[in-house]
């Protein structure tokens, strides 16, 4: 064979069904069958192949052949290498150049996550200061303010608005704040509340007065609070802020509430102009906005009217809202015209709209308000078959709600639950997952008829599925079990709902506890206050009270005393909020307090000696909140335990600065290294002093009198002895306290030490001015020691913290003292020095430190020796005189 050594040759003995297809490059393969390079005949045909000007069923069978050979060459392993592998290349450069464009477009509309991401080495773009704040995103609702947000929904579902607000309001001034949705969610239950005054006050609190920036809804609630509360003029206040500050547009909710509002005031030209002038702004025709103004033609009887907006709602939105066909409807029914009611309901029903459940819903109303039972059982039937989540939802449970309670109004008692159990029979339709309202509404019916078991059934059927009885469910049963006697009954569910973790507000806990007691439970009633007193927001007073009082009845003494103790201790963390509060009126101080307080049980418990020992030994105190309110003694106390506490833990700033501000509120000053035991009541605490390292033991009863105590020194051998317990006696008709004498005397001898040395220090820097020839321009160098000699570093002048605490005998002294001349005064003087017991009779001993110095056994003998000096000296000057 002339080709047995080309390529061609490896070709045809490979492929030799191709032999004749490839014939036409026989000739071309033998002209080039000498060349250097043997894969030049191969990169001939590929080159050839692939000339997009010559494609025919050949061209193309032959591309195909010799892609594969490629495939087959490279990869002769591969099973697959006659299929045809896709290119990645473009036809043409105008397809290229087309294909950027739309990777650049696509480019714009979803950028990359690293061209979102910031530069975390970059530095930080200036914010600034003329950009709108803007309110928080959904993003926000993550972590603890997520935890925060639950915890207030659960207070909210509760029925507790009280401590869900106080909650809401106090996470302002932790780490904690609040989401605008917190406090939306608590701002709208005060509204359905019909508490108004209290929505517009947590309004001005969270937005005005923490810087919460409010989103539309927020605006909203508050604008149909002031709409309901009869405060249009407000309302429309609020609008025009919207419009003038805030960086978004009003809703349609917001036109809604304000259109409502001015037709219940009257005021429905207003209301028209309003509705014109949200077209204007370009919002879309609001069903709900229509259906309130053509509610009010209807209530004038002008009915033209309302059809005319009627008209104009159907040319602006092909699909609208049915409601508007109810409100027809009941116009209709009630003026006695129910042919054209229920033409209006056909002419709806014949447009064939999916109407969402809360429309059906009132149409099912005003049907069977009106007596339409037929076509209100029909509508029904129609909205389960139209059941098919998640694509579309027919039903809610409001839905089944209206009819169970249909049923139970016409006395079909069976038929009820056959209801609640309904499903579609359409193909395709899906059974309704009934959730907690549901089984609340069934229950709360089984209730009211005393069909005790047939709720508990209900009741036990919801326990078994993935939802849990709220608080409202445990009330309803556990009010019906009382109503009905069955008193176990309703101790069991009482006993399971605080198990469970629910919130029981102080009406229905204190009415339940005393049903209970009158039924002779009150030893069961204990356990269950203890356990609801484990959780937060703790029981109110008025449980403990009412529980306490019918242990006292039944003389079990030990568990009033257990419960009484756990009372105080939980009251623990409202003192801190309230002591904080006067500390700081801003409640900057709260974490503080509450984590100090919480962290330490012994701080806790020494709290509660504390406020169980003010309220027990002064006559005066009258009740407990009485000493919680107005006696300063038991709050700075409590303060300086939070300050001696941080001291310990090695935060000297924070506990320094508690230690001033507390001295600047109360005017009492306790230094934060000072120890105090437990069970101290400090009464009339203005000018009180204590520093540095005092230590007042447990054994320490009471302080009644102003007093300054000091501490003598920093060294730990010179910590003050504690004060002990003191024997009574009276002032003025009134119980005091005085010192222990053994306690005063040991103060006496150390501060007469005291004075010793400073005696001592004085006389050695007297010696040293009258070695400079100050005193008396005379030098008395000799005798005067060296500056720098080993007496005079160890002898210095003390601090001011070692001044005298208990000045006595010098009143009299004082008073008594008479004007003489200066000559006089310099002798008496020089008289009473050579003779005082303090100063040294020879000059020359003060230079060493074995100077013997009289000592004086008592303090009380020093000064009745300076007394009677003082005196000799007036008598010496009134006898010259």
């Amino acid at each position: 064979m002339a080709l047995a050594g080309s390529p061609f040759s490896l070709i045809s003995f490979l492929f030799p069904s191709f032999s004749t297809n490839l014939g036409f490059l026989i000739p071309l393969s033998l002209s080039l069958h000498n060349q250097s390079n043997p894969m030049t005949l191969y990169r001939l045909i590929l080159r050839s192949l692939r000339r997009s000007s010559s494609l025919s069923t050949t061209t193309t069978t032959t591309t195909t052949t010799t892609t594969a050979l490629h495939h087959h060459i490279d990869h002769p392993q591969n099973p697959n290498f006659l299929l045809p592998t896709r290119s990645f290349a473009f036809s043409s450069a105008e397809e290229a150049a087309a294909e950027r464009r739309r990777r650049k477009r696509r480019l714009r509309i979803e950028p990359p996550l690293h061209a979102l991401r910031r530069d975390p080495n970059a530095p930080r773009p200036p914010p600034d200061p003329n950009a709108p704040r803007l309110p928080d995103s959904t993003s926000a609702l993550v972590g603890p303010r997520l935890n925060l947000h639950n915890r207030v929904q659960s207070l909210i579902r509760a029925g507790d608005l009280h401590h869900a607000s106080v909650v809401a309001r106090q996470s302002v001034f932790s780490n904690t704040r609040p989401t605008v949705f917190t406090c939306n969610a608590i701002m709208a239950a005060m509204y359905r509340s019909k508490r108004y005054d209290d929505a517009v006050a947590l309004f001005q609190f969270f937005y005005n007065q923490a810087n919460i920036v409010p989103n539309v809804v927020s605006y909203n609630v508050l604008i149909n609070t002031h709409c309901d509360s009869g405060r249009v003029d407000v309302a429309l206040d609020v609008y025009r802020h919207i419009l003038a500050n805030a960086p978004f547009s009003p809703s349609h909710v917001t036109y809604r509430h304000l259109t409502k509002g001015l037709i219940d005031a009257g005021r429905i030209g207003e209301a028209v102009d309003l509705l014109r002038e949200m077209l204007n702004k370009g919002h879309g025709a609001d069903s709900i906005v229509y259906n309130n103004l053509i509610l009010g033609f209807l209530n004038l009887d002008n009915l033209d009217k309302a059809n005319e907006l009627f008209d104009e709602l159907k040319e602006r939105c092909l699909v609208y809202d049915g409601v508007v066909n109810a409100t027809f409807m009941d116009w209709f029914f009630n003026r006695g015209r129910d042919k054209e009611a229920m033409e209006s309901y056909k002419s709806l029903l014949d447009r064939q709209f999916k109407m969402i459940p809360a429309t059906c819903n009132v149409l099912l109303e005003v049907l069977l308000k009106h007596g339409k039972k037929t076509e209100a059982w029909a509508l029904f039937d129609n909205m389960l078959d139209t059941h098919t989540p998640p694509t579309f939802q027919g039903v809610n449970s409001d839905t089944f709600n209206i009819m169970v309670n249909e049923c139970f109004k016409l006395g079909k008692i069976s038929e009820a639950f056959d209801v609640f159990k309904k499903a579609g029979k359409k193909a395709g339709s899906k059974p309704f997952a009934m959730d907690v309202a549901g089984y609340n509404n069934i229950i709360t019916r089984y209730c009211e008829h005393e069909m005790m078991e047939d709720a508990e059934k209900m009741h036990v059927e919801l326990s078994s599925k993935s939802l849990s009885p709220d608080v409202n469910t445990y009330k309803t049963l556990i009010d019906a079990f009382f109503k009905v006697g069955r008193v176990d009954d309703a101790l069991q569910k009482y006993s399971k709902m605080v198990e469970a973790g629910l919130r029981v507000i102080p009406e229905y806990a204190n009415r339940w506890f005393g049903a209970l007691i009158e039924k002779g439970k009150v030893l069961e009633c204990a356990p269950i206050l203890t356990k609801m007193g484990e959780r937060d927001p703790k029981p109110d007073a008025m449980s403990y009270d009412i529980v306490i009082r019918g242990l006292c009845k039944e003389s079990n003494f030990d568990m009033s005393v257990e419960l009484l103790g756990q009372m105080l201790s939980y009251l623990t963390l409202w003192r801190n909020v309230h002591l904080g509060n006067k500390l700081c009126s801003s409640t900057l101080l709260y974490d503080l307090f509450l984590n100090t307080f919480s962290s330490d049980s012994s701080l806790r418990s020494t709290t509660v000696a504390d406020f169980s020992a003010a309220r027990i030994r002064n006559p005066a105190c009258l009740s407990f909140s009485h000493c919680l309110l107005n006696y300063k003694g038991f709050l700075v106390f409590q303060a300086h335990r939070v300050a001696h506490k941080l001291w310990i833990q090695n935060r000297k700033p924070i506990s320094l600065a508690l230690h001033s501000w507390v001295s600047d509120v109360f005017s009492v000053d306790i230094h934060s290294t000072a120890r105090i035991g437990k069970e101290v009541l400090l009464d009339h605490a203005t000018g009180f002093l204590m520093r540095l390292v005092l230590f007042f033991s447990s054994k320490t009863k009471s302080i009644f009198i102003p007093i300054r105590l000091d501490a003598m020194a920093h060294n730990e051998d010179l910590l003050r002895p504690p004060l002990t317990d003191r024997p009574q006696r009276e002032v003025g008709g009134a119980k005091r306290w005085r010192i222990d004498p053994q306690v005063l005397e040991d103060r006496v001898k150390e501060q007469d030490e005291l004075i010793r040395k400073m005696a001592v220090n004085m006389e050695l820097m007297k010696r040293q001015i009258k070695g400079k020839g100050v005193a008396t321009g005379e030098g008395h160098k000799s005798n005067t020691p060296s500056r720098h000699s080993e007496d005079c570093g160890r002898h210095t002048t003390p601090s001011q913290a070692e001044s005298r605490s208990l000045r006595t005998g010098d009143t009299q002294s004082r008073t008594s003292r008479t004007r003489y001349s200066r000559s006089e005064r310099t002798r008496s003087l020089r008289s009473y020095t050579e003779g005082s017991t303090y100063w040294p009779s020879h000059t020359h001993q003060t230079s060493s430190r074995q100077t013997e110095l009289p000592r004086s056994s008592d303090l009380r003998t020093v000064l009745e020796e300076r007394a009677r000096r003082k005196k000799d000296a007036r008598h010496v000057t009134r006898t010259e005189f």
